[in-house]
């Protein structure tokens, strides 16, 4: 929930309660039908509405009752925002890269146990040996996986659209047009000229560590894919092979955190892949299996 709720919102739960709703309705019925005794109704009508108000406002499973809908609410509108996120981000990735993404997807399905037959699914294999509370560690993997893709196709086009021989020379020229003018020149238009000068060479010395900071973090995210990718791997087979379910359920807990120096990395080059402090929470992009029903 974003917050507590106030008595306003509880009073206003309270109005629109049902069987308020039906009191109301009747009130009105009985004013239609009595209109001469429309005031003394109306008083009597104001006094019972108000004992209603005050007893649903003031009973604690009123109260518990309209925090579990509001949070419901709450919850279903932030898992919307996260599937649009989602979306958002895949569909923007290259072919290739999709693909590279519906692989490993694949791959943990096999933790849900979805392309298991009924009979290995007897067997409690799957999403089975893992508790429901460690689907949400492999949907941090495929999420922090799509943003790996997401950023290594953002340092790819970053690379791509900067021409690394206009900043050396552009840099050369600057350096040479400020050795012709002297530090201490005397001359307004000479200073405005070594000023601007120098400017141009800040920007050139930005851009040129932009670039250096863009290639080395591209081999870094290809690392990080290539790592997150294996692990996903070793999870599969291990629950193809059938092992212990404490020992991938603990697999899959020491995946989940060892991708939280690799969100900070994401985090640090905001100025590449636009991602930012919201896309953390990952989305639901795997979900629980439906419990099947015996026959």
């Amino acid at each position: 929930m974003s917050g507590p709720l106030s008595f306003g919102d509880y009073l206003k739960a309270a109005f629109r309660q049902r069987w308020n709703v039906l009191y109301l309705c009747a009130a009105g019925g009985v004013m239609a039908i009595f209109p001469s005794h429309a005031a003394a109704v109306l008083a009597f009508a104001g006094a019972g509405e108000a004992a209603i108000l005050g007893a649903l406002v003031g009973n604690d499973r009123f109260r518990r009752l309209v925090n579990s809908q509001t949070s419901a609410v709450e919850n279903q509108r932030s898992s919307e925002q996260l599937a649009q996120r989602f979306n958002a981000l895949y569909m923007g990735l290259s072919k290739d890269a999709r693909e590279r993404f519906e692989v490993l997807k694949k791959r943990c399905e096999v933790l849900r146990g979805s392309s298991l037959s009924d009979d290995e699914i007897t067997e409690r294999s799957g999403i089975d040996k893992i508790e429901a509370s460690q689907l949400q560690g492999v949907n941090r993997l495929l999420w922090v996986y799509l943003k790996l893709l997401h950023t290594h196709g953002a340092l790819l086009n970053f690379l791509n659209n900067t021409d690394s021989g206009e900043i050396e020379a552009l840099e050369k020229a600057a350096r040479e047009r400020l050795a012709e003018i002297p530090e201490n020149a005397e001359n307004p238009v000479d200073q405005k000229k070594r000023k601007s000068l120098e400017d141009t060479l800040a920007s050139a010395l930005s851009r040129r560590e932009n670039l250096r900071h863009a290639r080395e973090n591209l081999e870094y995210v290809q690392l990080e894919l290539a790592r997150i990718a294996s692990k996903v791997a070793a999870l599969a087979e291990m629950t193809v092979a059938r092992h212990d379910p404490d020992a991938i359920t603990t697999e899959v807990d020491d995946a989940a955190r060892s991708v939280e120096t690799t969100e900070q990395a994401i985090g640090e080059l905001r100025m590449f892949n636009g991602l930012t402090a919201e896309d953390v929470q990952a989305p639901k992009i795997l979900n629980a299996p439906m419990q099947r029903m015996k026959g």
